[in-house]
């Protein structure tokens, strides 16, 4: 038994299916989200008590939001952003953006002698023996 399809439709299952496979990337939380965290990890800093909206601060969450937008987060540094539990954890994620390293890094190792690092120099021949001229 053969089954007719109209060619119609065949082309908009295609169209779905291919918007589904190849949509858009992911773009992480959106800003609102990122300038809410934002506020909430700094309103206990002095001068940040009324951030959102005060306009004797001279900013306000639309702005916010805006400049979000702008600087093009990724969405790992967004997701990093809404993970950060304290100030501390959202300038690392802030340093990530930037291309900073983080400070608390473990440092990575220095060429000895000019070598690779973590190789030692060659070999010296050993000192001589006291009194043997």
């Amino acid at each position: 038994m053969r089954i007719s399809v109209p060619r119609s439709s065949l082309a908009v299952a295609l169209v779905v299916l291919l918007a589904a496979c190849g949509g858009k990337k992911d773009e992480g939380p959106p800003c609102g989200a990122i300038v809410d965290h934002i506020n909430e990890l700094t309103k206990t800093l002095p001068g940040h008590e009324n951030v959102n909206g005060d306009p004797k601060m001279g900013t306000d969450r639309k702005q916010m939001i805006g400049l979000c937008e702008k600087r093009q987060y990724s969405a790992e540094i967004k997701g990093c952003i809404l993970d950060a539990k304290d100030t501390d954890a959202l300038a690392i994620c802030l340093r990530k953006h930037r291309g900073e390293p983080d400070p608390n890094a473990a440092p990575k190792p220095k060429p000895i002698g000019g070598n690779s690092p973590g190789t030692l120099p060659p070999p010296t021949a050993p000192a001589p023996a006291a009194g043997s001229n």
